[in-house]
């Protein structure tokens, strides 16, 4: 962990501890549990940070909620400082971080059993079956809480599958930059690379 530009780095031990006592290899951070008011608050306002280790803030943004809350609870660190664009770039600590928060976001969201869904997912993509894919991700998204679906916001559901893929152990980057534009995700796997465009459509009774 960095907490400032011109701090030392800080090493937690707590997973580290806990496999010397336990002999076993497995998330501890998850363990200790994700703030309730941080997934009250990402849920409120829709947000959610689709490039975990590229995401650029300067220092006025810390002022704002999602930054701030994300940084002082640990979820968020400085991975470097650019001085003369006072800018940050921003990321989680590790990936044991990263999917035990990406893990208590999804189950606070969704109505179905997260789990069982995920198996079917990761199976999908790997046997390339994007019948069973996208029936596993329908069937994930619609089952988001009643009240989320008023965000209609296009990046909020972006957000949403980027976590799900990211938190499966996929490779994949969101808003890809290329010479003709930016990809809105793409998903590496051993064997196939995967693009997708996300659009919002708005329904009216």
């Amino acid at each position: 962990f960095l907490f400032s530009e011109d701090g030392l780095k800080v090493y937690n031990p707590w997973s580290t501890l806990n496999y010397f006592n336990t002999g076993k290899l497995k998330n501890y951070w998850f363990e200790t549990g994700t703030p309730t008011f941080l997934i009250d608050l990402i849920k409120e306002e829709g947000f959610f940070i689709a490039d975990e280790d590229n995401f650029e803030a300067s220092s006025t943004s810390f002022s704002t909620f999602d930054i701030e809350d994300l940084f002082q609870t640990g979820y968020l660190t400085i991975k470097k400082y650019d001085s003369k664009q006072d800018y940050y770039t921003l990321g989680y600590p590790n990936r044991e971080v990263s999917n035990s928060f990406i893990n208590s976001l999804l189950k606070s969201v969704s109505k179905v059993n997260a789990d069982n869904v995920l198996i079917r997912l990761t199976k999908s993509l790997l046997k390339n079956d994007l019948e069973l894919f996208f029936d596993s991700m329908d069937t994930l998204m619609s089952k988001i809480d009643y009240d989320l679906h008023l965000k209609e916001e296009k990046y909020w559901w972006q957000s949403l599958f980027y976590m799900i893929l990211t938190l499966l152990g996929y490779k994949i980057s969101a808003e890809f930059k290329t010479i003709k534009g930016r990809i809105d995700a793409v998903i590496e796997t051993p064997s196939h690379i995967y693009i997708f465009e996300f659009k919002g459509v708005l329904q009216t009774v």
